[in-house]
């Protein structure tokens, strides 16, 4: 069979649960305050890019939840690291955790 006539692989498609989306415009808020607004931006759009390409090949496996068939993973892309579960057959991933890798106020300087 010839490669060029597959057809892409379909994206995952992302949802994020309330929790995590209160903690990421927190720490959006946050960012602002301390001057990193942008790397904060790039990052979860990095991870947003992978989550929808390869989700189950990015980050670390933490547990499974067998009741959802979902396995939570963890990734970190500075500044900000996540939590998030992908669904063992659906192209599905839950963004369940938003948080600062290392908490700027904490950094030297």
């Amino acid at each position: 069979m010839d490669s060029t006539n597959r057809k892409p692989p379909k994206p995952f498609r992302i949802g994020m649960i309330g929790k995590a989306e209160a903690e990421y415009m927190a720490v959006c808020a946050e960012s602002v305050e301390c001057g990193l607004e942008v790397a904060v931006v790039d990052s979860m759009v990095q991870m947003l890019a992978r989550l929808t390409k390869d989700p189950r090949d990015f980050g670390e496996p933490l547990f499974r939840l067998s009741k959802l068939r979902m396995m939570v993973r963890c990734a970190a892309i500075t500044p900000l690291r996540i939590e998030y579960g992908v669904h063992e057959a659906e192209q599905v991933v839950v963004i369940r955790k938003v948080r600062w890798l290392v908490r700027p106020d904490t950094l030297p300087g």
